[in-house]
């Protein structure tokens, strides 16, 4: 296993799951973030749609 794969199947999950275990919900739950998201996927969905 080379190191790349090894900092992305096993440490980039790991300290996404830290830094969200250590997160209170309202820096979580951020409605701006949220419909800025949404937009954009919906953008992408369509345009891939095409």
């Amino acid at each position: 296993m080379f190191l790349g794969e090894l900092v992305v199947i096993l440490a980039v999950p790991a300290l996404l799951l830290k830094a969200l275990a250590e997160s209170s919900i309202g820096e979580l739950i951020n409605s701006e973030y949220m419909l800025a998201y949404l937009l954009g996927a919906f953008v992408v969905i369509s345009v891939g749609a095409l």
